[in-house]
């Protein structure tokens, strides 16, 4: 069909931040998409899809110990306070963090990344974004939990570390 053809062109150069006339689908799940140049290419898959703070790597996560250098500012410790204790506290590393959008943006995002409702409902709840606290200069988040268990549960999950 014709009009799906064209609307998933535009939601591809939409992603890609190019025009829909430098996009062609291929079937109903991929698209080519021609760039002016290399650099042009590079820069999008260095950006990643419009308007995604978060791109992820390989991150790694574990409980927060409090030994990391941005553990002494104030933003820090009053989310850690709120906690019902720092080892209710995961602490995600290793994320790429794009430009320098607000903390709860960014929250947001990882939340939709890692927290989905599936995972969360195992846990018996959701996770909010004002319990995540992006720490852009590290390239770490900390998230918070109800309880240590809960925490520790969060990172023994199968389900939370195929994502």
């Amino acid at each position: 069909n014709a009009e799906h053809v064209s609307r998933f062109e535009k939601f591809v150069a939409n992603l890609c931040s190019v025009d829909s006339t430098q996009v062609s689908a291929a079937n109903a799940t991929s698209a080519f998409v021609g760039f002016t140049a290399p650099r042009e290419l590079a820069d999008a898959i260095k950006k990643g899809p419009k308007n995604r703070h978060v791109l992820v790597s390989a991150p790694t996560a574990k409980l927060y110990d409090g030994s990391d250098d941005f553990a002494g500012s104030d933003e820090v410790q009053a989310f850690v306070e709120k906690a019902a204790g720092p080892e209710a506290i995961m602490h995600i590393e290793g994320l790429r963090l794009s430009k320098d959008p607000s903390n709860s943006a960014l929250a947001e995002t990882l939340i939709r990344e890692y927290f989905d409702k599936e995972l969360f409902e195992e846990f018996g709840g959701h996770i909010l974004a004002e319990n995540v606290h992006v720490i852009p200069s590290s390239s770490s988040a900390l998230v918070r939990f109800d309880s240590a268990e809960q925490a520790d549960s969060m990172l023994k999950s199968t389900l939370f570390q195929d994502r």
